[in-house]
């Protein structure tokens, strides 16, 4: 799936909404960019070492990835699941 966006003044690309909900990327996701031979470039999730902190895995919460959303992204998934809960609603 080939996807295409602009680069803004400051240098930022949006990750498209699907691809960030499909690899559970949120706000504050550390990714690096790295350029191949052949001139592709590939975007890669990172991870920092916490050393242990707490020692526990963070999961992310679907409250967590909604409220990294932007306000039309959040509008667009309470437009989605509204109409899939009325459909459901209708075939009980």
């Amino acid at each position: 799936m080939k996807t295409y966006r602009f680069v803004t003044t400051k240098g930022s690309v949006t990750i498209p909404f699907d691809i960030r909900i499909r690899e559970g990327w949120n706000t504050g996701t550390l990714v690096s960019v790295e350029k191949q031979k052949d001139g592709a470039l590939l975007l890669r999730k990172e991870s920092i070492c916490d050393c242990g902190k707490n020692n526990r895995t963070h999961e992310t919460s679907l409250f967590d990835v909604l409220e990294s959303l932007k306000p039309a992204e959040q509008r667009a998934a309470f437009n989605f699941l509204t109409r899939k809960l009325l459909r459901e609603a209708e075939v009980e």
